[in-house]
């Protein structure tokens, strides 16, 4: 298990009350999928890591690395595991990611 910031717990709570709210059930599945395989990841090959998003290289910041799963990107601390951040990859990732990860 791996734990998630509050600021990442709140942006996965708006993506599935998004879909919810829509009734997009395989949206909802795929992004349960997409979390499942992040921890995984996270646990198991946290090295593999890239520093920032591709399209965002000034998103790097020492400790954090990210990982795009299916349609979503997630950023996160190795040591503890601790995902800081999940976005679609349409969203406003420079514009939304907290500059200082709790």
């Amino acid at each position: 298990m791996i734990h998630f910031s509050a600021e990442a717990e709140a942006q996965l709570a708006s993506l599935q009350d998004y879909f919810e709210e829509r009734l997009w059930l395989q949206a909802l599945e795929k992004l349960a999928d997409a979390v499942d395989e992040a921890e995984r990841f996270i646990l198991n090959e946290p090295a593999k890591g890239l520093p920032a998003p591709r399209p965002y290289p000034w998103l790097t910041q020492a400790d954090v690395a990210w990982i795009k799963v299916h349609r979503y990107w997630f950023a996160y601390r190795a040591q503890p595991p601790l995902v800081l951040a999940l976005f679609d990859e349409t969203a406003d990732i420079p514009g939304r990611y907290p500059r200082t990860p709790d």
